[in-house]
């Protein structure tokens, strides 16, 4: 009995189309109206840097923040007595001043010493111990150098430790949800405060794979919203277009940007892109072109 190979499973869909060598995507897809979702431009849960007491919420629920401003304000009286003690610690200057003199006096003895060796009024051995000593007052001095260096860097990190107790908004936004009240006891890492940014809004297409390669970034495209406003279509400039492509659904995704400096428009509704409004497939090789193969002569 003879084993014939498995022929490969034969897709039937229209996908590729294959002549002279290059590869495009055939067949006019039907026109229709693609559904997708506006989101805010950007979107973020404040979490606690560190375990500490809510002292402040300045901001309530629904107030727009600039972006820098503290959002919230943790009790950091006891952080701020860390950083005044490492402070005085880092500005110390006796231990210094008087490790220095100390050193003078050291080579001062040991100068006399050499003399009066070379006088024959000191012995060899005098003159080690002095040298010793001198050496021993160095190492002193630049022990308290390299302590006062210490000191400097546990001030600054005191510093950050205080600067921490200060949650302050990544961006301009606004306020969506308060996680928490003045007075709550945080752990590190619960959520605090909720920020969206409603300028520029994104919206988020998932277009059918006949559609790749006819929509250009940086064109304006008119979006439909599922909700009366002003417009019939609101403009999206699209400013990503993903180059994977999802193989179960046949779509890949577009992001397109949609200007709302005034916020006349939440972010969370529907739009709809009409597949009318993109140009004819191109009748050229779109997906991978390149040269057509040549015969060769003779």
């Amino acid at each position: 009995m003879i084993r014939r190979p498995c022929s490969p499973p034969v897709l039937a869909l229209p996908l590729l189309a294959c002549a002279a060598g290059a590869m495009w995507l055939v067949g006019p897809a039907a026109a229709e109206r693609v559904q997708g979702l506006v989101d805010p431009g950007r979107e973020v849960t404040l979490g606690s840097p560190l375990d500490a007491i809510v002292a402040e919420l300045p901001y309530q629920e629904g107030d727009r923040v600039p972006e820098g401003e503290a959002v919230v304000l943790m009790d950091d009286r006891l952080q701020a007595v860390e950083v005044e003690k490492a402070r005085l610690r880092a500005e110390a200057e006796a231990p210094i001043a008087e490790a220095s003199a100390v050193l003078a006096e050291q080579e001062i003895i040991l100068a006399r010493k050499e003399d009066a060796m070379a006088g024959s009024a000191a012995n060899e051995w005098e003159v080690r111990q002095a040298r010793l000593q001198r050496d021993q007052a160095a190492a002193r001095l630049q022990d308290a150098e390299d302590q006062r260096k210490l000191a400097m860097t546990e001030l600054r990190l005191q510093e950050e430790m205080l600067h921490r107790h200060r949650v302050r908004s990544p961006f301009d936004g606004r306020v969506t949800r308060r996680h928490v009240e003045p007075g709550t006891n945080l752990q590190r890492g619960q959520e605090i405060l909720s920020l969206v940014s409603l300028d520029p809004l994104l919206a988020r297409v998932y277009l059918p794979i006949e559609m790749f390669g006819r929509l250009k970034v940086g064109e304006v495209y008119p979006l439909e919203p599922d909700f009366v406003i002003s417009r019939e279509t609101i403009p999206g400039r699209l400013i990503a277009i993903d180059p994977v492509i999802d193989s179960a659904s046949r779509t890949f995704r577009c992001l397109f940007e949609i200007e709302n400096d005034q916020e006349k428009l939440p972010a969370g509704f529907v739009v709809f892109f009409d597949t009318d409004a993109l140009p004819e497939a191109p009748a050229a090789p779109s997906l991978l072109d390149g040269p057509a193969p040549t015969a060769d002569a003779g």
